[in-house]
């Protein structure tokens, strides 16, 4: 077994991060700073052909490391703000035509700077079963791009925890032509950034 993959079990077993006892309308319903916003971005593009959602996520840029490192008062408003943007893309995929929601996840910049970062990773663990429980099901496809070895061997650990989201997930490296064209048949080209094969900006 690779040392990373060992590394992420034992993370697991041993994840028990606290969370808020926030209620779900308080979470929609919290305020984070522009400064937060701009660190950790995802955005809603625009609707695919059945009236889906199209969500745009850049994780790999998000600096995780610096809220979940900055004392108990950052963890916290890290821990709603990720609550907050799962809640909003169940949200829109409850108000729309189609009932779920697609996700491209831009995971470019994910480096070694934060997987190898312990808190971090760990935050990441402790978020699973919440990935799973709130978009599980409300899922219609999710598109990784751009993803790195250690992303994909962490990925194959956490699937199992996945059962329902794992269904609808596809994994892509950096090389367009393998996924560019996929996407384009599956969503509007002006819905999404031209960054991955739209014609929006």
């Amino acid at each position: 077994m690779h040392w990373h993959t060992l590394f992420l079990v034992l993370l697991w077993a041993f994840s028990g991060v606290e969370s808020h006892d926030l209620t779900e309308t308080e979470v929609l319903e919290y305020k984070f700073p522009k400064s937060m916003q701009d660190a950790l971005p995802y955005s809603l593009s625009g609707y695919d052909g059945e009236g889906a959602p199209i969500w745009v996520m850049k994780f790999g840029s998000w600096d995780m490391k610096t809220y979940v490192s900055g004392g108990e008062e950052s963890y916290e408003k890290m821990d709603i703000y990720f609550d907050q943007m799962l809640s909003r893309f169940r949200k829109s995929a409850q108000d729309s035509e189609a009932k779920k929601f697609t996700i491209i996840v831009d995971l470019e910049d994910f480096g070694f700077w934060q997987s190898s970062h312990v808190p971090t990773i760990r935050f990441i663990l402790s978020k699973l079963s919440r990935v799973e429980d709130t978009v599980g099901k409300c899922t219609k496809k999710a598109w990784l791009l751009y993803s790195n070895f250690f992303f994909r061997s962490a990925l194959a650990i956490w699937k199992p925890f996945l059962p329902n989201l794992s269904k609808f997930i596809e994994v892509y490296g950096s090389y367009k032509e393998t996924w560019e064209p996929q996407i384009r048949q599956s969503l509007p080209a002006d819905q999404f950034p031209k960054r991955y094969g739209g014609s929006k900006d």
